[in-house]
């Protein structure tokens, strides 16, 4: 029962996240067609490897300043297993003692759900970035 109960509420968790994500986007006039153009692709279907992989590519090209992802290494199944990072200038060093935040997505097979919630938070992240929003 105990297990059931905690199942429900990171459902009801992500499935508020996902809401609030889609509802705020919805209502934001941008004109960045790449932003626009991930989010749909992040928002319409679960991405496969390759498509992951070409969003990650995307979002690098069209933001170097604000967005990088490198390789930690391969998955038993060959897979390269990619870490993305956002900052103000993802070129520069972190200083020390500049806080910082690590979601992890995917850590296991079944929970398909958290990789495209982060997917869906680097879009949201770099759309109120580039709008300024400081919050």
């Amino acid at each position: 029962m105990f297990i059931m109960e905690n199942f429900r509420r990171a459902v009801f968790i992500s499935v508020f996240i996902l809401a609030v994500l889609v509802f705020q986007f919805s209502y934001c006039d941008s004109s960045d067609e790449i932003l626009t153009e991930q989010w749909e692709l992040v928002t319409t279907k679960y991405l496969q490897y390759d498509a992951t992989k070409g969003f990650l590519d995307k979002m690098k090209q069209s933001f170097p300043d604000l967005f990088d992802y490198y390789s930690i290494g391969k998955s038993v199944q060959g897979k390269e297993m990619y870490v993305a990072k956002l900052a103000q200038d993802v070129t520069k060093e972190r200083p020390l003692l500049v806080p910082q935040m690590r979601m992890v997505a995917g850590l296991h097979g079944d929970e398909t759900l958290g990789k495209q919630l982060l997917l869906m938070l680097i879009v949201d992240l770099v759309k109120e970035n580039r709008a300024n929003n400081e919050r």
